[in-house]
């Protein structure tokens, strides 16, 4: 999938980037994990005195919340071959999860703090 970067306000050229689409079982599945983590928390919060009364009820709105979120995640982009423009070093990120209208990544460079930007092109011919 081809994709622009802009790097503090400059155009670089083109670049590819691999990507994969989640199928619903695998969608359902990181929805799952997310769901019953929090709903974990949610129930070891209620053994903390006074705190209980604001940890559970947020850990339960946070399951279902966040769960939704990652259930609605149908693409992934490997950022992996990335090198940052300005101090040449390799940046260091997982693989990054967007919904079906999501076409920007903003991603940061651990070693010069400068962000940048990648923008998709061709979103909707290559994931249909």
């Amino acid at each position: 999938m081809k994709a622009r970067i802009n790097f503090d306000g400059e155009w670089m050229p083109s670049i590819e980037l691999n990507y994969f689409r989640y199928s619903l079982n695998e969608r359902m599945k990181r929805s799952l994990k997310v769901f019953f983590i929090f709903l974990i928390c949610a129930v070891v919060s209620i053994l903390i005195p006074v705190l209980h009364f604001v940890l559970v009820p947020l850990f339960l709105i946070l399951s279902l919340v966040l769960s939704f979120k990652k259930l609605r995640e149908t693409k992934a982009v490997d950022p992996e071959t990335m090198i940052c423009p300005s101090c040449k070093f390799k940046l260091k990120t997982d693989v990054v999860s967007l919904n079906e209208e999501a076409s920007t990544i903003r991603l940061n460079c651990n070693t010069c703090r400068k962000t940048l930007t990648i923008i998709i092109e061709d979103m909707k011919n290559d994931f249909q």
